[in-house]
């Protein structure tokens, strides 16, 4: 009988699926780990108000002088860079607005604000996207009517 022919004991078997399933175990939660350790951005809140209760997503384009977004930092180092993106996507996609921060230490939120443009807000679909060190993470659609 060859070694690979040879049954394997019971006992040795249960030793390695618990192994086995251990190691799966394991490297899901270091992934999961790995992942939620990424600096991102949580609890955006999109307002017309700078002392908002929640978040909007329909604006009044005739009576908005300006908007503000806020967004809680996660795992973001001091010195990094947010910026913040104004979108108008209908009847063209038009940038309104960008702003970019630097991080201090210990900063744990961002807070920006879009004034009405000159010409006015267009009614429709607008979107304002977040992104880190060049890297867009987080968008949130709103419109005007």
């Amino acid at each position: 009988m060859h070694m690979k022919d040879t049954p394997l004991d019971p006992s040795v078997c249960l030793r390695r699926r618990a192994l086995l399933s251990f190691a799966a175990c394991a490297a899901v939660s270091t992934a999961a780990a790995v992942h939620a350790a990424e600096p991102h951005f949580a609890e955006l809140v999109l307002s017309d108000d700078d002392d908002p209760d929640g978040t909007e997503e329909v604006f009044n384009a005739a009576v908005t002088p300006q908007l503000y977004l806020f967004a809680e930092l996660v795992g973001v180092p001091a010195g990094a860079k947010v910026r913040c993106t104004w979108l108008q996507l209908a009847p063209a996609q038009k940038k309104v607005g960008e702003q970019e921060i630097t991080v201090a230490a210990n900063q744990q939120q961002v807070r920006f604000m879009q004034a009405r443009p000159a010409g006015g807000w267009m009614a429709g679909a607008h979107r304002v996207e977040l992104s880190l060190n060049g890297k867009q993470l987080s968008s949130v659609p709103f419109k005007f009517t």
